[in-house]
């Protein structure tokens, strides 16, 4: 009898530990492993992009605990796809660009309508109701002013931008006008590297890694796409 309860005992527990060590793609350029779940624990290595790892434990959000050659150690999940799961896609970039595009031709239609209609208030008006002439130039040259602010006006960024939250990268210091300092809590490490910036998203490379980081406002970037995290300036 008890030789049975062994039995069932044991075949469950080996269903569950089969299941829990699952098959994942590393999908970052290099992904580190550290020696314990906290992000700040000591490097022990890393694995290259594309190699398959074995994850023995899945339970946590953020980190995985994967089997390697050598012993074990945990990774950041967000640099991991299951194998044969579908792949999700980046559009989260994509969709805030539509956005911004979308805006922008609203703003430029306001603007043909609020310019045609002032235009034509003021050649019937012309030599009466001034003060109406005067309210339709003024909101003529105000809705031309917001458009330049929001669509026109070249943007920029300056200064120190740090995240609240336990993100790969804690800071960007855009010290110069095209050049930022990076720091990253993976590696423990700083770079500097060229930036740019298009269509109100800043973008400079990481390695064969791309970090985009979407303009707000003057005080606030939000991570896209490889990049997560919102940024306030300090």
């Amino acid at each position: 009898m008890f030789k049975y309860i062994f039995l069932l005992v044991s075949f469950i527990t080996l269903s569950g530990a089969l299941k829990a060590q699952e098959m994942y793609k590393v999908t970052a350029d290099k992904l580190n492993i550290r020696e314990t779940e906290k992000t700040n624990s000591k490097i022990i290595g890393f694995i290259p992009e594309g190699e398959n790892v074995k994850v023995l434990d899945s339970s946590k959000v953020e980190v995985f605990k994967v089997k390697v050659t050598n012993g074990e150690g945990w990774v950041s999940s967000k640099f991991l796809q299951r194998i044969n799961a579908p792949k999700k896609q980046p559009i989260k970039v994509q969709v805030k660009i539509v956005k911004t595009q979308n805006s922008q031709t609203l703003y430029i239609g306001l603007l043909i309508v609020a310019a045609a209609i002032g235009i034509g208030l003021i050649y019937k008006y012309a030599n009466s109701r001034q003060f109406l002439i005067w309210l339709t130039a003024i909101v003529v040259l105000v809705v031309i002013y917001l458009s330049y602010i929001e669509f026109f006006k070249t943007k920029t960024v300056a200064g120190l931008y740090v995240t609240a939250t336990d993100e790969q990268y804690k800071s960007f210091d855009f010290k110069a006008k095209d050049s930022v300092m990076v720091t990253n809590t993976f590696t423990d490490s700083t770079f500097t590297v060229l930036y740019k910036i298009e269509n109100d998203v800043v973008k400079f490379p990481d390695g064969q890694n791309s970090i985009m980081l979407l303009i707000i406002n003057d005080n606030t970037l939000e991570g896209q796409g490889f990049t997560s995290g919102t940024y306030k300036k300090d």
